[in-house]
């Protein structure tokens, strides 16, 4: 059996030791599971010190509404309106094919002093964020299923959690309940001090929504 020399087996242990130091690092900003949790909840702290909290909550784009009553249409018009019961299966238990998309909300943020997000939707949503004098410092997203942050918002700005998936930014793991239908606001405000430091002076529930302002 042959023995490794000495100065191999120091050398691979230095790489080891080099990986090691790169992924704990890295994990501050990257893993997923709760590794960062607490550098990620020091860095909500000394946000909200200097910046208020706005939560949005919503069921789901406006645009998906949109687009399901335009299907419902097509498919009354095509049946010459005899099937109302398939066609309202067909469109809103959302098996048609349209539907494995997200639709947008965008958010206008028309604020003056700094303010970081809380985004918390039921189905999927593109948030599209407008920070024009960019008072944006922390973006939070949650909930049922991953969503999308788009506009000109820096990744290290974006934290999120999803319960169904490992597919998020600066991954984090949430204590804040998913969107439902009877958002408890004085439960979530209790999770979001724990989180955050202080709770949310604005605290917004939207079933279904295109565009938003915070002002």
């Amino acid at each position: 059996m042959s023995i490794m020399p000495k100065h191999i087996h120091h050398f691979l242990h230095l790489i080891l030791v080099i990986c090691i130091v790169i992924l704990i690092d890295k994990g501050d900003e990257q893993w997923f599971g709760g590794y960062n949790q607490d550098r990620a909840k020091k860095k909500f702290y000394r946000l909200s010190e200097k910046a208020d909290i706005y939560y949005v909550g919503v069921k789901e784009s406006g645009q998906m509404e949109d687009e399901q009553r335009a299907l419902y249409d097509e498919c009354m018009r095509i049946n010459q309106g005899y099937h109302h019961a398939k066609c309202y299966s067909y469109v809103y238990s959302r098996k048609h094919k349209d539907f494995q998309k997200s639709g947008t909300v965008t958010v206008n943020v028309n604020v003056q002093t700094p303010i970081i997000l809380i985004l918390n939707s039921y189905e999927a949503v593109k948030w599209h964020i407008k920070d024009k004098d960019e008072q944006v410092k922390l973006i939070y997203l949650t909930g049922n299923i991953e969503s999308e942050i788009f506009g000109e918002i820096e990744d290290n700005k974006i934290y999120s959690s999803f319960p169904y998936t490992q597919k998020c930014s600066n991954c984090t793991v949430s204590n804040l309940e998913n969107f439902s239908y009877s958002q408890d606001e004085t439960k979530n405000q209790i999770k979001i001090i724990d989180q955050f430091g202080k709770s949310a002076a604005s605290f917004r529930i939207e079933s279904r929504i295109r565009e938003l302002y915070i002002d």
